[in-house]
């Protein structure tokens, strides 16, 4: 039977979203807070079923294209400014109009900071508001005691930043309670995931997609990791080949090798382009990223289940010194394994703040040495060993 995923396209883009959101606790969740704003507004206005369907998945991932904290936590001021503005949007777009299933929602991430204009397209309106609203309610302070400063801050911007009728519309709909509840307590999240009509069966084809869309927003957060899950992925597809799995199987082990990193945008470029050996402290803040990658793959949907372990295990060890789930050889299977010794390879062969990249040979032996020491399996060791030339220089 071939692969197939009960994808869940709603819990998939929050988990986009998500990713996107982790790089500090100022902005967490913001994604999800700002499309359940947004798709509120969007049925006050009056939006039918698939502009709906739009403005929700476009809020989730109108933030795809920041590249770095410093300008995520500019865009969270009311009016940021226009070089983080122009930057990230334009990334966005371009990141979404590669891919072959989410094209459609590039335009209104392209536009969703753009100010009112006459017979603008309501959809990156609607964004624009509600991404500025998100970020105007204070987490800090109790919603309800903010919601008349918030409808005084944003009529003063009507007919110049946001569109009239939404102002209108959103004025309206800020006098209902529940509203600002459900951003309060977090039940905005249950309520965007009953929200109809978004789950379906989707094959290899849409995954990957997804996965390499992840892959980009990862790699960017670093110019020494800029090919990291692209270049891992290539290695896995090549040893699965070598090794017979098949193609199916070959397929989802490069789509596990390009999420692999995704729990990455949890940890901060301070960390990530540290010149020199982590301090224990940066080092239990980096072992928090196959964490999340295990938890945000899991929001994917039925099916995605071994991608899921293969991904999240990379850095698990047979042991049981990996982390983060410290994991035993009893728990670990043949792709788990498989992932885990061609992303320590991949590492060493690619160069990073602290150290050229290292060659082939000086890799093997230090994989021979893991694998000596129990940490990693010494039959994958001995075969990526074997071919460590062709997979550092495929076309030699």
């Amino acid at each position: 039977m071939s692969f197939v995923i009960n994808l869940d396209l709603v819990r998939t883009l929050a988990a986009v979203a998500t990713a996107c959101d982790m790089m500090h606790r100022r902005v967490q969740h913001h994604g999800e807070r700002m499309a359940y704003l947004a798709l509120n507004i969007g049925m006050r206005y009056g939006l039918g079923q698939e502009q709906l369907q739009q403005i929700l998945l476009s809020a989730l991932v109108h933030d795809v294209g920041v590249a770095s904290t410093k300008e995520k936590l500019e865009l969270a001021d009311f009016q940021p400014p226009g070089t983080a503005i122009s930057g990230h949007t334009q990334r966005g777009h371009d990141l979404l109009l590669q891919t072959r299933f989410l094209k459609e929602l590039a335009r209104p991430v392209l536009h969703h900071h753009d100010e009112y204009a006459p017979g603008m397209d309501i959809l990156p309106a609607i964004l624009c508001l509600a991404d500025r609203v998100e970020f105007l309610l204070d987490r800090e302070q109790y919603a309800l005691w903010q919601v008349s400063s918030i409808v005084e801050t944003v009529n003063a911007h009507k007919g110049r930043l946001f569109h009239p009728d939404l102002v209108e519309c959103f004025t309206d709909l800020a006098n209902t309670p529940s509203l600002w509840l459900d951003l309060e307590s977090g039940n905005y999240i249950k309520l965007l995931q009953r929200y109809p009509a978004m789950s379906r069966l989707i094959g290899l084809d849409e995954l990957e997609d997804i996965a390499e869309l992840f892959a980009k927003i990862v790699d960017s957060k670093s110019p020494y990791t800029a090919m990291h899950s692209s270049g891992l992925a290539d290695k896995v597809g090549r040893m699965a080949e070598i090794m017979g799995m098949g193609t199916e199987k070959t397929r989802q082990l490069r789509t596990a090798a390009l999420l692999h990193d995704i729990g990455k945008l949890a940890v901060s470029e301070e960390i990530l382009l540290y010149p020199g050996k982590l301090s224990k402290e940066d080092m239990d803040i980096m072992k928090q990223h196959s964490y999340h990658t295990y938890h945000l793959l899991g929001m994917i949907g039925e099916g995605v289940e071994s991608i899921q372990t293969w991904a999240a295990y990379h850095h698990e060890r047979l042991d049981g010194s990996g982390y983060p789930f410290s994991l035993t050889a009893e728990h670990l299977d043949t792709e788990a394994r498989f992932v885990a010794v061609l992303d320590v390879f991949q590492a060493l062969t690619e160069e990073r703040p602290y150290r050229q990249a290292l060659s082939a040979d000086t890799a093997a032996g230090i994989l021979e040495a893991e694998a000596r020491a129990g940490r990693l399996d010494p039959d994958i060791v001995a075969l990526v060993i074997d071919h460590r030339a062709e997979l550092v220089n495929p076309t030699a």
